[in-house]
């Protein structure tokens, strides 16, 4: 905003007329799950009775196999979290013992039909009743000093839902804050050190297989919402050794096969980038960019799931930004770091299309709801195609030899008028968004109408 605004001097108080409601506690409004969620919700306290549960359960009952496959279709594929055909036995076996069911696996099955009633019914005020339900099992179990794999899958299940179900960037900082309960109970769980180790020996090849693939998944999550939020990562990179030996997974588990071979690049990159140390240099910049595009190209072969493509492509899109983010926007930064200039271009354009692309598919899909745990990210790339196009000096045509293809400018402007047309009906969910869209308006309306050929 800060460079935006050197860009744009002469129309600074349309700007902060914008910002006007951003230091606001309004941004509280409109959560369909409480910010602190899932801790000392009020209500929750009325699923602390197990027979409370039970008939919330008995009267969602002909729904779940719908609200479990919408779950699994939007939201476990891009972020795997779930054994599904070990999860339809195990709700089998409760429908015919529901007493039987222990709360950290009454908190999970809460979890995935709350998701999935979300989902395929349009937000319904169900969803929020299940997952309070699921907080209030969770919280009877000592799953902050004595956590289960079942009691960690829920806490993931449960950051899912911060970033699908509440429209507004507060509920993303309190992700931050989450993960770092999850993270930290993994260590005390032992996930971590499974994974360097080869796994544990009492456990089957199986058992440890979903063992490594969830602390993909956590560490995952924690790395997307640490680069959204500019907080560090709960992990530093020298505790990944075990991700050196790829795991012979097939086909069904591409993702985090390619999870496995990209966090450690990334979480290296982040280590550098938020050092106050020394910036990285430039010759490593170039290196790390290289590792990432190859990353990028084996997800869009390797993935059989176009979700999956997308949104790794997001993923590894979005660290290139962050790489490249100091010297895209030196003041000289086509001239001395070209590389870096039209890299952070390509990655901003692309970033908007998926953006587009995730508004603009069939409503029944849903895919905007999975845009939600991403909008952050449309949100920087959006600001940052703003400077490229803003600043007189800037070239928006001759990256070919960089390996990059941008659009024409005229695209571009549409792309970005696009992209705000796609935030106006989502400006009244909460300030967060309304702001948003002020800004992004508001800086629309600032940019060059003409069309000339550009530099």
């Amino acid at each position: 905003m800060t460079k935006i605004g050197s860009l744009t001097k002469t129309q600074s108080s349309t700007l902060t007329a914008a910002l006007e409601d951003v230091a606001t506690n309004a941004c509280l409004a409109n959560f369909t799950l409480p910010g602190n969620f899932p801790f000392g919700t009020p209500g929750a306290t009325k699923y602390y009775a197990r027979d409370a549960v039970t008939r919330l359960l008995a009267s969602e009952r002909p729904n779940v196999e719908r609200y479990t496959q919408a779950y699994v279709e939007l939201l476990d594929v891009v972020n795997p979290i779930l054994d599904v055909q070990i999860f339809r036995q195990e709700v089998d076996r409760y429908w015919q013992e529901s007493h039987a069911a222990n709360l950290c696996w009454l908190s999970q099955f809460l979890m995935v039909i709350g998701l999935g009633c979300f989902v395929a019914c349009d937000e319904s005020p169900v969803a929020t009743e299940l997952m309070m339900a699921a907080e209030a099992c969770l919280m009877q179990t000592p799953f902050s000093f004595r956590p289960t794999l079942l009691s960690l899958k829920t806490m993931a299940l449960m950051v899912v839902a911060k970033q699908v179900c509440n429209a507004t960037c507060w509920s993303v900082d309190s992700c931050w804050s989450f993960l770092g309960l999850l993270v930290r109970t993994a260590f005390i769980y032992g996930l971590p050190q499974d994974t360097s180790q080869g796994g544990d020996p009492t456990q089957t090849p199986e058992e440890n297989d979903a063992r490594k693939k969830l602390w993909l998944t956590i560490l995952y999550l924690d790395i997307k919402v640490a680069m959204c939020t500019g907080m560090p990562p709960l992990t530093r990179p020298d505790e990944l050794d075990g991700l050196k030996k790829i795991p012979e997974w097939g086909a069904a588990d591409s993702l985090q096969r390619v999870l496995y071979q990209s966090l450690p690049t990334v979480l290296t990159i982040m280590s550098h980038i938020n050092s106050r140390k020394e910036q990285i240099a430039y010759p490593d910049v170039l290196r790390y960019n290289g590792q990432i595009r190859e990353l990028m190209a084996h997800a869009q072969r390797v993935c059989p799931d176009p979700l999956q493509r997308m949104t790794l492509d997001i993923f590894l899109r979005r660290c290139l930004m962050v790489l490249h983010r100091p010297f895209a926007l030196h003041q000289e930064g086509p001239v001395m770091f070209p590389e870096s200039y039209w890299s952070s271009l390509e990655c901003c354009i692309t970033l908007l299309m998926s953006y587009r692309d995730m508004w603009s598919g069939e409503s029944s899909k849903r895919l905007d709801l999975l845009g939600r745990a991403y909008v952050l990210d449309f949100f920087s790339g959006s600001l940052t195609t703003y400077i490229h196009i803003l600043r007189e000096d800037a070239p928006l045509a001759g990256p070919e030899s960089m390996g990059c293809v941008i659009p024409p400018k005229q695209l571009i402007l549409e792309l970005l008028k696009d992209c705000v047309e796609i935030w106006s009906p989502e400006k009244d969910r909460s300030v967060c968004y309304r702001t948003g869209y002020n800004l992004l308006e508001a800086v629309l309306n600032l940019l060059p109408k003409n069309t000339s050929p550009a530099k």
